[in-house]
């Protein structure tokens, strides 16, 4: 019996922990839409035609400025590297069946 409450213990404690360091988060975070940047650190460092391109890309796709909008407001540093489109490919099940 005496591991089985040890166990409990620990459990509520690491719920206590994640209770807390979730509750400092969400202080930190701000849900109001006007208050997200479009601009990291880095962009005080871009080139005009960088920016430009980057507003460009940001008109034409905006559910992809969205994506990015959203991963920035959670992962503050993050960056995008490369967006490509996926190749159009078969299904492998569907190539085990023709051949």
């Amino acid at each position: 019996m005496g591991a089985g409450v040890a166990a409990k213990d620990q459990l509520i404690e690491k719920q206590r922990l994640y209770d807390e360091w979730k509750s400092n988060r969400d202080t930190n975070l701000s849900t109001n839409e006007d208050d997200v940047s479009h601009e990291t650190p880095a962009d005080t460092q871009m080139s005009e035609e960088y920016r430009r391109k980057a507003e460009e890309n940001r008109r034409k796709y905006p559910e992809l400025a969205a994506f990015v909008d959203e991963v920035r407001k959670h992962f503050p540093g993050a960056r995008v590297v490369s967006i490509k489109p996926m190749p159009e490919r078969e299904a492998p099940a569907t190539r085990e069946l023709i051949e």
